[in-house]
């Protein structure tokens, strides 16, 4: 894995290498979840600031969307996404 991306908040919650699993193709594979509300929910009155925003991988970009919540803390995240094996 690249330094400059090894100890990202994708990395801390799954400790997944995309790279390793990936390749070249898992390089810089990362997603940035808004959450302070849905999308779907956003006009063009909504502003978005950086602190909304928490940037994961897109395995667990895909489930913390399961979950269906926009409150969440990185900690809270990290112990409903650590119920699963470890790569």
């Amino acid at each position: 894995m690249r330094d400059d991306i090894k100890d990202t908040i994708a990395f801390l919650i799954c400790e997944m290498d995309f790279e390793i699993v990936y390749g070249e193709l898992g390089i810089d594979s990362i997603e940035a979840h808004h959450n302070k509300q849905p999308i779907s929910d956003m006009n063009d009155e909504t502003s978005s600031k950086i602190e909304d925003l928490i940037m994961l991988c897109p395995n667990c970009h895909s489930m913390v969307h399961r979950l269906k919540r926009y409150d969440l803390k990185l900690d809270e995240l990290k112990k409903i996404l650590k119920k699963k094996p470890i790569f």
